[in-house]
C-alpha cells in the first residue's frame, strides 16, 4: 500500500515550541493536506521498527527479545486479566500473565499480523502509532481467525533507537 506523509498543525494551541504531527494516509486519503518531504517516511520506518520487532518476537514466543524493545518504564492495557501492567517489569509481567491466561483457557499458538499503520504521530522524541491487526489462535485445538483488531503504541526515542513506552490492544 502506498502512503503519503502529511503535516497537521495545531493552530489553536500556543506553546513554547512548535508541534509537528506526521500522519500517514493512503494515497488519495481524505483531506490530510499536502505531502511532506520523504524524511517523514524515514521517521515512520524508524518508529515502526520496534513495533514490528516486538510482534515478530511475540509470534516466535521469544519473551527475551520482545522485552528488550520496551522502555525502562512501560504501561500496557490488554483484554485479559489483570488488564493493566506498568513499571519497569511491565513487559515481562504481561508476557507471564499472557502465558498463564492462555494455558488456563485452552488457547495456544497466537500469531499476530499487523497491517499498515493508520496513524503515526511524531513530536520530538515521542511517537504515537495506531495499527490494525489480525490474528490466528487455537482455541481448544480449533484454529480461529480474528480480524479488525487495533493496537495503539506510544514510543520514546532513546540515544540509538525507539522504544515502546506503552500499548493498548482492542479486539475487533
Amino acid at each position: 500500500m502506498n502512503s503519503v506523509a502529511c503535516v497537521l498543525t495545531l493552530a489553536s494551541i500556543t506553546l513554547a515550541g512548535p508541534i509537528m504531527r506526521r500522519r500517514l494516509a493512503p494515497v488519495g486519503g481524505e483531506g490530510f493536506g499536502t505531502a511532506e518531504s520523504s524524511s517523514a517516511m524515514i521517521d515512520t520506518v524508524a518508529v515502526m521498527k520496534p513495533v514490528r520487532e516486538f510482534v515478530a518476537s511475540f509470534n516466535k514466543g521469544d519473551a527475551t527479545t520482545s522485552d528488550a524493545g520496551c522502555a525502562h518504564v512501560t504501561s500496557i492495557l490488554d483484554d485479559f486479566p489483570p488488564h493493566e501492567w506498568h513499571g519497569a517489569e511491565a513487559c515481562r509481567m504481561w508476557m507471564q500473565s499472557y502465558r498463564e491466561y492462555t494455558t488456563a483457557n485452552g488457547l495456544a499458538d497466537m500469531i499476530i499480523t499487523l497491517g499498515d499503520p493508520k496513524h503515526v504521530d511524531v513530536a520530538g522524541d515521542r511517537a504515537y502509532v495506531v495499527v490494525p491487526a489480525s490474528y490466528t489462535i487455537k482455541v481448544h485445538g480449533k484454529l480461529v481467525h480474528k480480524t479488525n483488531s487495533i493496537v495503539t503504541f506510544a514510543l520514546e526515542r532513546g540515544a540509538t533507537a525507539w522504544h515502546l513506552t506503552g500499548w493498548a490492544w482492542a479486539d475487533g
